[in-house]
């Protein structure tokens, strides 16, 4: 097991078989990257954690796990260890000062109205969370913002844009935020799971608008039913539970598509691994 060249990969290899009662510990820390080196697994192995992305295969199966953590059946199989791709430079990361700015104007355009609660909207808070996602090199916190620039910008063509007329502040923090949120997921890539980080989020949000913001605001529809809405739902929660359901369906969909257009590296390499062995 001591060929693994994977650039930045780790994993820890738990043997019972093994003569020793210790854990292998496999790292390779180069600064390149090779694609499709491989470690064959002993059978026995229960568990392996790659801390860079791991993924198990098996001749039978496919692919069973796309977390870090993947338990092992009883047969043999591959660990296919597979690093972050390309690191986000730190040129890369200075684009985070866009989505920043976008939201800093939006600050000031509610401070200057006295509505500051406004800032927690998703479509709002979505070009912070992108800002330090980028920052961070957080690929999760980047694709998780940049599905929400979409839904974002449905919302506020519909409820501001249409209703209200155009405000210098909001189309910059709207049509800005979506702009760069797809050319950089045109380097980050979008993987199958990143929505249920989306709709974590969501959730988060949810919890801290109605702690923090005024009821009158309703900021993501946290306090009372959407006006026009009442007639359909006896209560509030009915209410959430259903536009919680739709929230979801709608996350998963759109990074589907996404991950469809702008496959995550590991995604292509499973894809090209299915279409090779006819699953």
């Amino acid at each position: 097991m001591s060929g693994i060249t994977t650039g930045q990969s780790c994993a820890t290899i738990f043997s019972p078989s093994s003569n020793t009662s210790r854990a292998e510990l496999l790292c390779s820390v180069q600064r390149y990257h090779h694609r499709g080196y491989h470690a064959r697994a002993p059978k026995n192995s229960l568990l392996a954690c790659a801390f860079g992305g791991g993924y198990y295969f098996n001749a039978s199966a496919g692919v069973v796990s796309t977390f870090h953590c993947i338990t092992f059946r009883r047969n043999s199989g591959v660990i296919f260890l597979a690093g972050m791709g390309e690191q986000l430079d730190a040129r890369f990361r200075l684009v985070g000062f866009l989505p920043l700015i976008f939201f800093l104007v939006q600050a000031v355009h509610y401070w200057r109205y006295g509505d500051a609660g406004n800032l927690l909207w998703m479509c709002n808070v979505g070009d912070l969370l992108l800002a330090l996602g980028l920052f961070l090199a957080h690929r999760e916190l980047i694709r998780a913002a940049a599905i929400w620039t979409i839904p974002g910008l449905a919302v506020w063509i519909r409820y501001v844009l249409l209703a209200s007329g155009f405000y210098f502040s909001t189309t910059l923090a709207h049509v800005g935020g979506i702009i760069v949120g797809l050319i950089v997921l045109r380097r980050v890539r979008m993987d199958r799971i990143a929505w249920i980080y989306a709709f974590a989020w969501y959730l988060f949000m949810q919890i801290a608008s109605r702690l923090t913001t005024s009821p009158a605001l309703n900021v993501n529809v946290a306090h009372r039913i959407q006006p026009g809405w009442e007639n359909l739902f006896s209560s509030y929660w009915k209410f959430w539970i259903v536009m919680c359901a739709v929230v979801a369906a709608g996350l998963w969909l759109i990074g589907l598509v996404l991950s469809w257009i702008w496959p995550a590296r590991q995604q292509m390499e499973n894809d090209k691994w299915k279409m090779t062995n006819g699953k």
